[in-house]
Order: structure tokens, then C-alpha cells, then sequence
């Protein structure tokens, strides 16, 4: 169900099971989303990936547990080589509402393109385009075989973010399906 609507489905939820475990991984209390409370008040325990999740979800329930994120280490495997790429590769993988970080790089990216060449991989479901001459960006559908291989070909890999209370609330790694 959506975070946005009441929580009537945990509620008809509860009435069949004897336990109720919820999970968020955002801080989506951040963002104003309306209910978030009253599913975590549902739960007989709530499990996050971040300490500022656990204190605002002990607000509401007295069971939280903190569960560091975990990487997929079968299929998320290290570099095999480090040689350089001419151009250099850089990427950027993430989710369409993430591409918002992405104008931060709008300029120094564009100072970057003046002085030398580069290829900036742009993985994500959704096309994006700095529609600037210097930079060179290859948008590249979201799987997660292409995030792995942009990896693997990137000699440098960027994650701009805010510093904000949203920002500072995301777990360290997350998996996008």
C-alpha cells in the first residue's frame, strides 16, 4: 500500500496475525508523509537500518530493532581490474526521485568536460540529461545487471546528496529490485 494512504490494510493485517513486524528504510517522517505513526503503533515491532530510524520509531513502539543493511556479495562482487579507461568512466546509479542530487553536479561536471574528456554513466529507470556539449553522459537503463557492470567499467563512482535530516536518515546501502 501506498505510505501516503490510511493504514487499513495493517489494520485488517493485525486482526489475522498474531505479530506484525514493520519496516521502513527512509525517513519519511522527513518528508511529511502522512500515517507513517500509526503503522509503526500497528507493529509489535519495527525494524530499521539506521540509528535516527530507531530513535524516531521508539517514539511509537516500544520494539525496534536496528539491522544494518546487507550487501549482496554473490552478486554485487569486487572489481577485477583497476586499469584505467581513456576517457575515464565515471557513474552514478540510482532511483528516479534521487536523480534530484544529480543537478549538483550539473557544473563541476561541465568544468570537468571543458578541460578533458569523460564518459558519466547515468544508471537509473528513468533518462536523464544535463544537456550540456561538455558532458558526455550515457544513460543506461536500470537492471541489475547494468548497475553491476557500469560498476565494474567506472573508474570513479559519485554520490551526490544533501546534508539534510532526510538525507542524513538513509541506510548506508540499499538494494533496488
Amino acid at each position: 500500500t501506498s505510505m501516503s494512504n490510511p493504514p487499513v490494510l495493517e489494520g485488517y493485517l493485525r486482526r489475522l496475525h498474531s505479530r506484525i513486524i514493520f519496516n521502513f528504510d527512509d525517513a519519511v517522517h522527513e518528508k511529511g508523509i502522512p500515517y507513517l505513526d500509526a503503522r509503526i503503533r500497528l507493529a509489535d515491532a519495527v525494524w530499521v537500518g539506521n540509528p535516527i530510524l530507531a530513535e524516531y520509531s521508539r517514539r511509537f513502539c516500544s520494539d525496534v530493532r536496528f539491522i544494518e543493511s546487507a550487501v549482496d556479495c554473490n552478486h554485487y562482487t569486487a572489481k577485477t581490474s583497476y586499469a584505467r579507461h581513456a576517457p575515464p568512466r565515471l557513474v552514478w546509479s540510482g532511483t528516479p526521485f534521487s536523480l534530484q542530487y544529480l543537478h549538483r553536479l550539473r557544473e563541476p561536471l561541465r568544468q570537468l568536460g571543458e578541460r578533458t574528456k569523460f564518459v558519466f554513466n547515468i544508471v537509473c529507470r528513468q533518462r536523464f540529461t544535463f544537456n550540456e556539449p561538455a558532458i558526455r553522459e550515457e544513460w543506461v537503463p536500470f537492471s541489475r545487471e547494468n548497475e553491476l557492470r557500469c560498476l565494474h567499467e567506472a573508474d570513479v563512482a559519485l554520490m551526490p546528496i544533501d546534508d539534510g535530516p532526510y538525507e542524513r536518515a538513509k541506510e548506508n546501502y540499499q538494494v533496488k529490485m
